[in-house]
Order: C-alpha cells, then structure tokens, then sequence
C-alpha cells in the first residue's frame, strides 16, 4: 500500500462482515476511496516507488468496486431500465437522450440509492487512476491509457445524470431531491474537468428544478459552480442545444467496461472532439 494507506488501514476498513449489507460494503469501498484522494493530493511525485503503490492502489479500488456490483447486481434489483414505458420523466428538466442517452428507471427506491452510490464510486476512483498513471513514467506520456480514464470517468457521470428525472418525479422527491443536489453538484465538477458545456449547462437547469421544489441552496450552488466554470476559462453560459450541438454525432464506445456491465446503451455520452479537448 502506499504510505497514505497502512496495510492495517485497509484491512480493518476492507474487513466485510457476514452481516455487512450492500449498502454497508458500498460505504466501505467510499471510505477507502476517500483516504485515496487524500493520498493523491499529498503524495510525493518524485517518489516512484509510492507512486507506483498508489497507482496500484487505485487499480485496485476500482477492481474491488466492481467486483461489489457484480457480486450483488441481482440481490440488489438489478441494473436501471430505460424510462420509456414507466410513465413521463420530471417534465421541467430538459431531455437527457442526446447528452447522456436515455432516462433511467430503478425496480426500487434502494435499487436506485445503491446504484447511483456506485456511480458515484466509479465516477470517482476513474480520475484518480488518471492521476496515477500520469505518475508513474511508463505511463505518462500514454495518450490510450488516460483517454481510457477520462472517458470512463465521463461515462459514470452521465449514468448518474441518466438517474436524475427518475429522482426528481413526484413520487421520489422526498427521497432524492437533497441527494440530486449533491449529485448535480459532483457532476458540474466533473463536465468542468472534462470540458462538456452542453452537459455542464443541463446541471446548471437541474440546479433550477431542484430549487423550484423548494430546494433553495440549490440557487447558491448554481452560482458556484457557473464561478467555477468561468474560472476554469471555460465560455460564458449558452443554451444547452448550442452547446453540446455535435452530442447526435459519432459516440466514442466504451474501452475496458466489463462484460457483467449490463447498463441500456453501451457507448459514452462525448464526441470525439470533445474528447480530444481535455486540459
């Protein structure tokens, strides 16, 4: 393990339980993804050995994170199914099929709590392998192996984006309106990374629909994210189709997602130029 981690550390947070549920293990898995983002910004660059060991570290999170979903997938309800047939998606939120592809539908309230957490864990854990990778010398100067992070981390981000008009319908709000807001929050931070203004302005309308139903620090974060953006010398705001209008063109397929993913639609929500744009 690296420095940032003991291998007493990881055992004792790694230590699944007979009686652990789901649900506590996901949490475990976010625990450690945690004491992994703190090790990358406090990790020595001109130590290869420790940057070997993170990289190897973060290479291994990800293996245990999926190896959860597969683990539980059925027990767990299943992966989403397309929105279509199971009744009108939140009709003040614009459409997600040409950003992200199509709207998702959970088989429960659980299902879908623990399916957007592992998003949000492999959302995560991606840009820190590109991190590690960027640190280690046989990796830095490998275009293949941080494209494949980078679109996968986009790729995770626009599930939890597909998940949104199912939290925010009538039914779920009570569940999921505070949830959405973190989520619109995490997902603004990563369109900002990757550069997606079509996708980063959808978040900034999903800002106004959760305020609407009375979310009102929906407002302020808005705000804060828009400052960021602008920060990052990205354009001033523009309209959604404006943005993202090449989003109907050529997709970019998916490397190295694993063949147990059974997700609708298997190709990722970026154009080739917009790939290609990265910092």
């Amino acid at each position: 393990m690296t420095d940032g981690i003991s291998n007493e550390q990881s055992s004792e947070i790694m230590a699944f339980r007979r009686d652990d549920t789901p649900l506590d293990q996901l949490l475990r898995l976010t625990t450690t993804s945690s004491v992994l983002s703190n090790v990358a910004n406090t990790i020595d660059s001109s130590d290869n050995h420790a940057c070997q060991c993170f990289l190897e570290d973060c290479l291994a999170q990800r293996d245990r994170i999926l190896a959860w979903y597969s683990r539980w997938e059925n027990d767990i309800g299943g992966s989403p199914a397309l929105l279509e047939g199971h009744g009108f998606p939140f009709s003040n939120l614009s459409p997600t099929d040409d950003l992200f592809g199509s709207a998702y539908f959970f088989s429960s309230c659980d299902n879908a709590r623990l399916l957007l957490i592992f998003f949000n864990a492999m959302r995560l854990v991606h840009p820190l392998i590109y991190q590690a990778k960027a640190l280690v010398s046989p990796y830095a100067h490998n275009k293949l192996f941080d494209d494949e992070d980078y679109l996968l981390e986009g790729y995770y981000a626009d599930q939890i984006a597909r998940s949104i008009p199912y939290c925010l319908r009538d039914e779920h709000q009570s569940c999921f309106a505070h949830l959405s807001v973190i989520l619109v929050t995490q997902l603004s931070k990563t369109y900002i990374d990757l550069r997606s203004p079509g996708r980063f302005m959808w978040c900034q309308e999903g800002f106004e629909v959760i305020a609407s139903i009375g979310f009102i620090c929906a407002s302020h974060l808005k705000a804060i994210m828009l400052e960021r953006w602008i920060r990052a010398g990205l354009p001033g705001p523009i309209s959604i189709s404006a943005a993202d209008s090449g989003a109907k063109g050529e997709r970019l397929e998916i490397p190295s997602l694993p063949s147990f993913m059974s997700f609708p639609t298997a190709a990722i929500g970026l154009t080739s130029q917009g790939a290609n744009s990265k910092p």
